[in-house]
C-alpha cells in the first residue's frame, strides 16, 4: 500500500449488528487517502465474518484473542504507519466529512489532540435527542490544557472518545492506553496526554454519531462487578496527577490550592490528596482516593514531620478527615445514578416516535452534505487543458502587459506605475470552502476592476486622508509583511500608515518596518522604549495621525485592496458619516487561505452589547476619537470594544459596508481562532459595557452569554409594571390548559393578568374549563363571537385592558424558562424598544422561532427553523440578544403605548403576516425590535387553528402574502437591514448567497 499520513484505527468486539455501518462510514469519507486498521478483539459473534467481507485495499485486519479495548487500541496504533491516528469504535458511525475536518484542524493546530461534538443514535441507528443525564456529559466548550486537567480531576470525563484524532507520536509519548483498564482507559489517556503538555481542541461540529446502546454495552454496565472495577480504575487514574512535578504547572491546574499553604514541589502529592478530599462535588471516590494517598504519605514518618512543620497538618487532623468521609456512600451514589439511568431509558422509549422525526431531519442534512461534496468536485476539475492554454497565451499576455504599463506611466506617472506593479504582485486569497471561494470569485474585483477603481478615485470630489493606526508587538514575520503589503496595494491612495512598535524583542520587526518605510513616505514609524500595551501603543500611533478619519488595522491582519476605496466612495455619497464598519473573514496564520466570512447586519445596538460584532474594519472620524481621549488603559483585550462604546455616545451616524474589507488573522492564541484563549478580554468587555450602561442611566448586570465569546446584558425590571397576557383560543382545551399551567408554574415575574379571548368555542369541556378559571383574580375571559381574525381578536383584547404592557401569546405554547416574562420585559420597558420576541421550539426540541428575516422566500420567514435546540447557529445568532426587523406574535411583548401609536394589528391580515406588518410599522416609527433567547417556550404550531390545507385557506394565505408584499415593497426591495445582502434569501441558515 502507498504511504499515507493518516491511519484509521477501528476496534470492535461483538458488534455484528453495527460493524458494517461503522466500516462503511469510514470507506465513505470525503478524505480518501488513509490506511484502515480494524482490530477485532476476539469477537464471538459474526463480527469477524462481516469484517472479512470487506475487500477495500486500504483495510488491514487484526484478529486477536480477547484482551480488552486497551490492548486492541494499542495494537492498532502501534501497527499504524500514518503520522495521524483517527480512532473509531465499532458501534459508532462517522459523518462523511469527519476525517477531512479533523485532519484540517490537526495540521493547523500543531501539537493538538482533536475531538468533536456528536449526534446520538440508538440501536436502530436513528438520531434522537437524549435526556439531559446523557446529553449534558457531552456539552462542552474548548478549554485550555490546565482547565481541562482541573475539570477531569474534579468532575470526571466529558470528551467523546470515538472522535479522538491526533498525531501517533503523541499517543506513544503518553504511553498509550493502560491495558489494565477496561472501563476508563480513555479517561486515563486524556490525563496522560495533558500532563505531557498536549493541548486538546474540540471541533464545534458533529462529526460522529455516538451510539447509546439499549443494553449499555458501550457504556460501563451498572453491575456490582462493573461498579467495583470503576471505583478501582477511577482511584488509580487520579494518581496520574501526582505527576505534576512543577509548582508553576500545578498552580495553573489548581489555582485555588494555595488555600492550604504555600506550594513546594515535594508537597504536591499532599496537596493532591487535600484537593481530592475537599472536592466540591463531594464525590466519595475522590475522598477515598485522597484519604488513601494521605495515609501512604504520612506513613513515612519523615514526610509526616515535614508536613506538620510546613503546614501544621498533624496526625489528629488526619483522624478527623478519615472519620469524616463515609466511603460507603459510594454505593448510595451509584444507586442514585442507576435510578437516573432507568429514568433515561424510560424517557428514551417514550420519545421513540420523536426519534423518527429526528431521523427525517437528519436525512435532509445528509442530502445537503452530499450536494456540497458534489459541488466541490465540480469546482476542482482536472487542470490539464487550462495549463496548455496558459502556456500558449503567455507570450501574448507578456507583450500586452508591457504596452499597458507604458500607457499607465504616460497617463498616471510614476505613482500609478508603482501601484500597478503592486497590484500585479498582489495575491488575492482564496478559500478551501467551495461555496465561499465561488462567492469571492463572483463578488470581489479582479485586477482589471481594481485598475478601474483607481481611475474612478480621480473623479471623486471628496478625497479625505485616512490614517491607518497599527500598534505593533512581536507579530509573526510573514503576517507582518503581508499586513504592510495590503496597505501598499490600496486602490485609494490618500492614506498614511501610523506604525508604533511597542519595543518588540524580535529583531526582524524593526527591519521589516524600516524596509517598508523606505519604500513609501506615507508610512510613519515610531519605536517606543517600552511596551505600553495595545491601548497605549495605539494612542501613540494616534498622535502620528493627520487624517480626517482613522482606521484600525492589527499588525498581523490584512486589508482588502479596495477597502479604503469603498470607505471613501461611501463618504462621497454621505460625508456626515462618523463611523464605518465592514464585513470580514478570517485568514489562517502564515497563509492566504480565507475562511469563516462574517456578513454583518446594519447597526444593531443590542447585538453589539452581546458581542463586538463590529470589530473590523472600523473607520472613525478622528475628531470624535480625540474628543473621547482615544483608547483607555484597564480594558485589556477589549480596548476596541470600549472605544466604540464611547464613540456611540457621541454619534449615531453609523454605517456598515456589506463587503469583505478586512481579513482577521486566526492565530492560535487569538480570539479570532479561539475566543476562550483570552477570557480576560471578556472581563474587560463586561466592565466597559457596565460603564456605558451606567452613563445612560440603565441599571443592568453584564454576565456571560450562552456560549464562549458572548455576553448578556440583564436589565433590572421594575416590578410595578403590569403585563396583560392575551391568549386567543377556540376549543382544543388541552392546549389551553397546558399553556395556562405552564404560565402559573414557570413565571418568576408575578405582576401579570391572563386575558383569554374565546373565539366561538363549541365543546362542553372548553366551557367547563373556562368557567373554572373565572374565580381566579388573575384570569379574565372575553368572548369574541365573530369569525376567526387573529388581528381583530387581539385588537379587541387590547381595548379591554389598562395594562402598560401587552404580551400576545398563542394558546398552543408552553413556557420552559422561568424568567421568560422578565427576560422580555427588561427590553420592552426601554423607551427605544417597540417589541420583544422569544425563542420558540417545536416539541422535538428544534427551533421554531429565533427571529424573522424579511425577504427570505420572497416575503418573510423564521431564521434557523428546524435547527437542533443546542445549536448556536451561524455566529451564535440563535443564542444571542439581537435586533431584528420582525419577531413572531406567537409570543410577543409590546408596550401598550407603542401598539396604539402604530394602530395595532392590520385587520386585513386575518391569519398570516400580521406580526410582520406590526413590527415593520413599529420600525417605521423608529423603535427597535429585540429577540431574546432567554425567553424559551414550546410552540405546537397551528395546533389550535390547523394548517392551510383547503383551497379557501390557500387562497386567503396567497391574498395576505400579496397584501404584505405590496404594502412593504419598498422595504423588501431595499433588503432587511439586519440581514446582510450577501446572505441567501432561499434558505433559513444565514448561508452565503449563490
Amino acid at each position: 500500500m502507498k504511504h499515507t499520513d493518516l491511519s484509521v484505527v477501528l476496534i470492535t468486539y461483538n458488534h455484528e449488528r453495527f460493524i458494517a455501518e461503522a466500516i462503511e462510514s469510514i470507506l465513505s469519507q470525503t478524505y480518501k487517502d488513509f490506511e484502515f486498521i480494524i482490530v477485532n478483539d476476539g469477537s464471538t459473534d459474526r463480527t469477524k465474518e462481516i469484517i472479512d467481507g470487506f475487500t477495500d485495499e486500504r483495510i488491514t485486519t487484526i484478529h486477536q484473542e480477547n484482551q480488552g479495548p486497551s490492548v486492541a487500541g494499542n495494537n492498532g496504533i502501534l501497527r499504524a504507519k500514518g503520522k495521524y491516528i483517527a480512532y473509531v469504535s465499532g458501534d459508532d458511525v462517522c459523518y462523511p466529512n469527519r476525517l477531512e475536518r479533523q485532519i484540517e484542524y490537526c495540521k493547523r493546530l500543531k501539537g493538538h489532540i482533536i475531538f468533536s461534538m456528536c449526534d446520538f443514535i440508538g440501536d436502530d441507528s436513528k438520531i434522537f435527542e437524549p435526556p439531559d443525564q446523557i446529553k449534558n456529559v457531552f456539552k462542552f466548550n474548548n478549554k485550555t490544557r490546565t482547565e481541562i486537567l482541573n475539570y477531569l480531576f474534579n468532575r470526571g470525563n466529558y470528551i467523546v472518545a470515538p472522535s479522538l484524532f491526533g498525531e501517533r507520536k503523541a499517543f506513544v509519548d503518553a504511553g498509550l492506553f493502560n491495558p489494565l483498564y477496561l472501563q476508563l482507559q480513555d479517561y486515563d489517556l486524556w490525563i496522560k496526554l495533558l500532563l505531557k503538555k498536549y493541548e486538546f481542541y474540540i471541533v464545534q461540529e458533529k462529526l460522529i454519531k455516538y451510539r447509546v446502546r439499549n443494553d449499555n454495552l458501550n457504556i460501563s454496565s451498572d453491575t456490582p462487578i462493573a461498579r467495583k472495577r470503576l471505583y478501582f480504575e477511577y482511584s488509580n487514574i487520579l494518581k496520574n496527577y501526582i505527576g505534576l512535578n512543577s509548582v508553576e504547572d500545578f498552580l495553573k491546574v489548581f489555582p485555588d490550592a494555595e488555600r492550604y499553604g504555600g506550594i513546594k514541589k515535594e508537597f504536591i502529592p499532599y496537596f493532591i490528596a487535600r484537593l481530592a478530599i475537599d472536592n466540591e462535588y463531594k464525590n466519595p471516590i475522590h475522598q477515598n482516593f485522597g484519604i488513601n494517598l494521605l495515609f501512604e504519605l504520612l506513613n513515612n514518618e519523615e514526610y509526616a514531620m515535614k508536613v506538620d512543620k510546613e503546614y501544621g497538618f498533624k496526625y489528629t487532623d488526619f483522624f478527623k478527615l478519615s472519620g469524616g468521609s463515609d466511603l460507603f456512600d459510594i454505593d448510595a451514589v451509584r444507586l442514585k445514578r442507576r435510578l437516573e439511568a432507568d429514568k433515561v431509558k424510560l424517557e428514551a422509549e417514550l420519545n421513540s416516535k420523536q426519534q423518527e422525526l429526528n431521523r427525517i431531519y437528519a436525512s435532509r442534512n445528509w442530502r445537503s452534505l452530499i450536494k456540497i461534496i458534489q459541488i466541490k468536485d465540480r469546482m476542482f476539475p482536472h487542470q490539464s487543458k487550462r495549463i496548455i492554454l496558459d502556456l500558449l497565451s503567455r507570450s501574448i499576455k507578456s507583450l500586452y502587459a508591457v504596452f499597458r504599463l507604458c500607457k499607465i506611466i504616460m497617463k498616471e506617472g510614476n505613482d500609478g506605475f508603482i501601484h500597478e506593479l503592486r497590484i500585479i504582485n498582489y495575491m488575492k486569497g482564496g478559500s478551501t470552502d467551495p461555496k465561499y471561494n465561488s462567492w469571492i470569485l463572483k463578488n470581489e474585483p479582479d485586477k482589471s476592476e481594481l485598475r478601474a477603481m483607481r481611475l474612478e478615485v480621480n473623479s471623486m470630489s471628496y478625497q479625505p486622508k485616512v490614517s491607518i493606526i497599527t500598534p505593533v508587538f512581536n507579530p509573526n514575520e510573514y503576517d507582518l509583511i503581508e499586513c504592510l503589503k495590503s496597505v501598499l496595494v490600496q486602490v485609494y491612495q490618500n492614506w498614511e500608515l501610523c506604525l508604533v512598535d511597542g519595543c518588540s524583542d524580535k529583531p526582524y520587526v524593526k527591519e521589516v518596518i524600516k524596509q517598508f518605510a523606505k519604500k513609501d513616505h506615507r508610512i510613519k514609524y515610531v519605536s517606543l522604549p517600552e511596551n505600553k500595551g495595545i491601548a497605549g501603543n495605539s494612542n501613540e500611533a494616534l498622535k502620528l495621525a493627520t487624517g480626517e478619519y482613522v482606521a484600525f488595522l492589527d499588525h498581523d491582519d490584512m486589508l482588502s485592496p479596495f477597502a479604503l476605496y469603498e470607505v471613501v466612495k461611501l463618504l462621497n455619497n454621505n460625508s456626515s458619516i462618523d463611523f464605518i464598519y465592514s464585513d470580514e473573514d478570517k485568514m489562517f496564520a502564515m497563509s492566504s487561505e480565507r475562511d469563516d466570512p462574517y456578513f454583518k447586519p446594519d447597526w444593531s445596538p443590542d447585538t453589539f452589547l452581546t458581542y463586538n460584532y463590529v470589530c473590523h474594519f472600523a473607520v472613525l472620524r478622528k475628531r470624535i476619537v480625540e474628543e473621547i481621549g482615544g483608547f483607555r488603559d484597564g480594558f485589556n483585550g477589549a480596548q476596541d470594544y470600549d472605544l466604540i462604546l464611547r464613540i456611540i455616545e457621541k454619534t449615531d451616524k453609523i454605517y456598515n459596508i456589506p463587503k469583505i474589507l478586512y481579513h482577521w488573522r486566526a492565530a492560535l492564541e487569538s480570539t479570532a481562532s479561539r475566543p476562550e484563549t483570552k477570557l480576560y478580554a471578556f472581563t474587560s468587555a463586561k466592565k466597559a459595557i457596565k460603564e456605558y450602561l451606567n452613563k445612560k442611566g440603565l441599571e443592568a448586570d453584564v454576565m456571560d452569554g450562552l456560549f464562549v465569546g458572548s455576553l448578556r446584558v440583564k436589565y433590572k425590571v421594575r416590578p410595578s409594571q403590569e403585563v396583560c397576557i392575551v391568549i386567543p383560543t377556540k376549543d382544543r382545551v388541552h392546549l389551553l390548559k397546558r399553556c395556562i399551567s405552564s404560565i402559573r408554574e414557570k413565571t418568576d415575574y408575578k405582576n401579570y393578568e391572563i386575558l383569554i379571548v374565546d373565539n366561538q368555542s363549541r365543546e362542553q369541556e372548553t366551557y367547563e374549563y373556562l368557567d373554572s378559571l373565572k374565580i381566579e383574580s388573575r384570569v379574565r375571559i372575553l368572548q369574541y363571537d365573530k369569525p376567526f381574525n387573529y388581528s381583530a381578536i387581539n385588537n379587541y383584547a387590547v381595548q379591554s385592558t389598562d395594562a402598560d404592557y401587552i404580551l400576545f401569546l398563542n394558546n398552543d405554547t408552553e413556557v420552559i424558562s422561568r424568567e421568560w416574562l422578565s427576560a422580555m420585559l427588561e427590553f420592552a420597558q426601554r423607551e427605544d424598544v417597540g417589541a420583544v420576541g422569544a425563542k420558540l421550539y417545536y416539541t422535538n426540541d428544534t427551533i421554531q422561532h429565533a427571529g424573522v428575516i424579511v425577504g427570505i422566500g420572497g416575503l418573510a420567514d423564521h431564521c434557523f427553523r428546524y435547527y437542533p435546540r443546542l445549536n448556536h447557529g451561524d455566529k451564535g445568532r440563535i443564542n444571542i440578544i439581537k435586533n431584528l426587523s420582525a419577531v413572531t406574535a406567537g409570543c410577543m411583548l409590546i408596550r401598550r403605548k407603542v401598539f396604539q401609536e402604530v394602530g395595532g394589528f392590520e385587520e386585513k391580515l386575518t391569519v398570516a403576516f400580521n406580526d410582520v406588518d406590526l413590527c415593520l410599522k413599529i420600525r417605521e416609527k423608529g423603535y427597535l425590535i429585540v429577540y431574546t433567547p432567554y425567553a424559551e417556550l414550546y410552540h405546537h404550531e397551528s395546533a389550535s387553528r390547523g394548517i392551510d390545507d383547503t383551497p379557501e385557506k390557500s387562497a386567503r394565505a396567497d391574498n395576505e402574502a400579496e397584501f404584505l408584499r405590496t404594502k412593504w415593497k419598498h422595504f423588501i426591495d431595499a433588503g432587511d437591514p439586519y440581514y446582510n445582502a450577501n446572505l441567501t434569501l432561499s434558505n433559513l441558515d444565514f448561508s452565503i448567497k449563490e
